[in-house]
C-alpha cells in the first residue's frame, strides 16, 4: 500500500513538473533559453524588472564582439552601429547600474568570447557615492569573473540551476507564462520596447516633458544632498576596468552620457557644479596615463543638444537626462567613425579639456539666460515639499 501510495505522489509530482516546463519553456517568460521557446509572443512580461535575469544570459548566447555597457542612459545606443567592424555586437546596459557591476558585465562578456571592443557610458553618479552591487539584485555569480578558476565556476553553474528553478518551475514564472498564453501579457502593461540587441525604449509615457524634467532634477538633487557626509569622488573602480582592458587587449571607448542644460544647473543648486568640471578633470588624467587604445569622449559641448527647451517639439531628450534612440543612433555613429552628424563627440584630453569645460559652462549659463521661467521652476521643483523638516 505504501509503494502505492509512494508511487503515485512521485508519479503525479513528476507529472506536475514536466506540464509546468512545458508550458514555461515554450513560453520562456524572461528570454531565457530562445533556443527551446517555441512561442514568440508580444504579451511578455517587463522585462525592466528582470534584466539582471535576462541579460547574463543574453551575453552567454550572444558572445558579442562589441560591448555597451551603462545606466539605463545607455539604453538607447544602438549596437548595430558597430557593423562597421564586424563581429557580433550587443548592448548590456542596466538600470541604476554601478562601475562595479559594469566592470563584471565586461568581464563576463570576455570570458564567454572574444571581446574586442567596449563603450561605457559613464554617469557622474557612478563616482558620487561608494556603492557596490545593484541593492535590486545582489547576485554575482551571474556574471562570469575574468580570470576565472574551478570555484567561480562551479558557483556560476550553480547560480545557472537555480536561475532554472527561478525562471521555469517558480509560482511566478508559471503565472507570466499562463498570461502569455492568454496574451495578456504583464499585469501591468509595460511602458518599454525592448530590442534583442539589448536595448530599450519608452513606448507610453503619460507624462509631459516639465514633469519628467521635475521628477529626475528632484532625483538626483536628493541624491546628492542625501550623500553629502559620506560621499568620495573615487575613481578606483573605473581605473581597475582600465587596467583590465589594457591586460587584455580591449579597445575601450568612455563615454560621458550628456545633460541637458537644466539638468546641468541640477548640480549647481547641490552645490556639485565644481565638482562636476573637476570630475571632467580627473577623467583626462586618468586616461592620458593608460593605454593608448582607451579614449574619453564628451558631448557636452553640442548646443543642439544641451539648449534643447524642455518642451521641443521633437525632443532629443526625455527627461534632460535620457536621450532618445535617435540621438542614440547618432552619437554611436560619430563615435566609431568619422560621420556627417552634428552629434560629433569632443575627444577629451590634455590639449581640449579646458576649451570643452568653458562652452560646457557657458551653455549651462546661455540656456539659463534664454529661459528664465524655466530656471524659476527647476528652484521650485528642488524646494523641499511644506512642512517637511
Amino acid at each position: 500500500m505504501y509503494k502505492k501510495y509512494a508511487f503515485t505522489t512521485a508519479s503525479s509530482l513528476i507529472l506536475c513538473i514536466a506540464l509546468t516546463l512545458s508550458v514555461t519553456l515554450t513560453t520562456d517568460p524572461y528570454k531565457l533559453y530562445p533556443q527551446l521557446s517555441r512561442l514568440d509572443s508580444g504579451s511578455s512580461p517587463d522585462l525592466f524588472y528582470h534584466l539582471r535575469l535576462h541579460k547574463p544570459y543574453a551575453v552567454t548566447r550572444i558572445r558579442p564582439n562589441h560591448l555597451i555597457v551603462g545606466s539605463s542612459r545607455s539604453a538607447r545606443l544602438p549596437p548595430a552601429e558597430f557593423e562597421r567592424l564586424g563581429g557580433i555586437a550587443y548592448n548590456a546596459s542596466l538600470p541604476g547600474t554601478t562601475l562595479q557591476e559594469s566592470q563584471r558585465v565586461i568581464e563576463h562578456a570576455h570570458a564567454s568570447g572574444d571581446l574586442q571592443t567596449v563603450i561605457l557610458g559613464l554617469d557622474y553618479m557612478f563616482f558620487t557615492q561608494k556603492r557596490g552591487w545593484n541593492p535590486h539584485e545582489p547576485t554575482e555569480a551571474r556574471w562570469l569573473p575574468s580570470p576565472t578558476n574551478r570555484i567561480d565556476r562551479l558557483v556560476y553553474l550553480y547560480q545557472r540551476f537555480e536561475d532554472f528553478l527561478r525562471s521555469q518551475l517558480s509560482v511566478d514564472s508559471l503565472m507570466d507564462s499562463w498570461r502569455i498564453l492568454a496574451g495578456t501579457g504583464a499585469e501591468k502593461p509595460s511602458q518599454r520596447a525592448y530590442i534583442p540587441d539589448g536595448t530599450w525604449h519608452f513606448t507610453r509615457l503619460g507624462l509631459t516633458a516639465d514633469i519628467l524634467y521635475a521628477i529626475l532634477a528632484k532625483q538626483v538633487f536628493n541624491d546628492l544632498q542625501n550623500h553629502k557626509t559620506d560621499r568620495a569622488v573615487t575613481l578606483d573602480a573605473l581605473t581597475e576596468m582600465l587596467d583590465f582592458a589594457a591586460d587584455n587587449g580591449i579597445r575601450l571607448l568612455l563615454f560621458i552620457s550628456p545633460r541637458q542644460a537644466l539638468q546641468m544647473q541640477t548640480l549647481y543648486h547641490a552645490g556639485e557644479w565644481e565638482n562636476y568640471l573637476r570630475w571632467h578633470r580627473d577623467l583626462v588624467t586618468l586616461v592620458d596615463a593608460h593605454d593608448a587604445r582607451v579614449s574619453l569622449y564628451g558631448i557636452e559641448d553640442n548646443a543642439e543638444l544641451v539648449l534643447e527647451p524642455v518642451d521641443a517639439a521633437e525632443p532629443l531628450f526625455r527627461d534632460g537626462l535620457h536621450y532618445r534612440r535617435k540621438a542614440g543612433h547618432s552619437i554611436m555613429a560619430c563615435l566609431l567613425g568619422p560621420c556627417s552628424s552634428t552629434f560629433q563627440p569632443t575627444k577629451l584630453d590634455a590639449q581640449s579639456i579646458d576649451m570643452y569645460l568653458a562652452r560646457l559652462d557657458m551653455l549651462r549659463r546661455q540656456y539659463l539666460a534664454a529661459h528664465p521661467r524655466d530656471a524659476e521652476r527647476l528652484v521650485h521643483w528642488l524646494q523641499p515639499p511644506t512642512g517637511a523638516d
